[in-house]
């Protein structure tokens, strides 16, 4: 396939989120357009997306920082579940702001009325570096991905789910960025809704180089665009989203 860029600035189409459920609804009664998508996709559907209106927030390992449980207080408000999908079959890479953080997570406590943080030096990168997610274990010899999993126990009240979606990611290009998000995105066309943050500088190339030629073909192709909610509050600075709340910090 050919895909063309545009010429004006690109802007993700985030929509907000009683919309994007809305629209949701509406486009899985579009028998023919789900038909088509799974089509698409050779019927390969993660099952979760299929039973129920899943909010879907993709991270390398799930925990419960205050960008998942952001997405975990929307989901309970709007009566959908909360999906926070993983991939332990990913190498750990120090270069990656959010793996980094999962081996030295930063807790945030407020004091006067003032937010301030500490970082948690769970793991030895530099034995870490390179290795799969799976693989991973904290200096006092835990498993990382079950000590971040196991933080989810605090919400067992809620309607959430961790899902390992290794196994799809490798049916589904893993390492080949632009294949990869072609597939990845079509989920959330009529199946479920992703909450993401395309927006940090750092994402710019991301952005104009994948994500633009993506949408825009599928828009075009298909006639809809990914259904994406931001992952966050616009009022919260990105060092609070991906940080801990205080009562985890005995916990990690």
């Amino acid at each position: 396939m050919k895909l063309v860029l545009a010429d004006q600035q690109f802007e993700i189409p985030y929509t907000p989120v009683e919309q994007a459920l809305e629209m949701l609804r509406e486009r899985r009664r579009d028998r023919a357009l789900v038909d088509r998508i799974e089509a698409e996709l050779g019927g390969d559907i993660p099952p979760y997306l299929a039973q129920q209106d899943c909010f879907v927030l993709p991270r390398h390992i799930a925990t419960p920082n205050n960008e998942a449980l952001y997405v975990l207080e929307q989901a309970q408000r709007y009566g959908a579940i909360a999906v926070f999908s993983q991939d332990l079959s990913d190498a750990f890479t120090s270069v990656n702001n959010l793996k980094r953080r999962l081996a030295r997570p930063e807790i945030c406590t407020v004091e006067n009325g003032q937010r301030r943080y500490h970082k948690i030096d769970l793991v030895d990168v530099p034995a870490a570096e390179g290795l799969p997610l799976i693989d991973v274990r904290t200096r006092d010899g835990r498993w990382l991905a079950e000590v971040h999993n196991g933080l989810f126990a605090a919400f067992h009240s809620r309607a959430f789910r961790i899902a390992d979606d290794a196994d799809w990611i490798d049916r589904n290009c893993r390492g080949q960025l632009s294949q990869h998000y072609a597939r990845y995105l079509m989920l959330f066309i009529a199946h479920g809704i992703l909450f993401e943050e395309f927006d940090s500088p750092s994402d710019n190339y991301f952005k104009d180089e994948i994500l633009r030629p993506i949408i825009s073909f599928m828009t075009d192709r298909i006639g809809f665009a990914p259904l994406i909610v931001r992952s966050h509050s616009s009022r919260d600075s990105e060092r609070f989203v991906l940080s801990h709340p205080e009562e985890f910090g005995l916990l990690l």
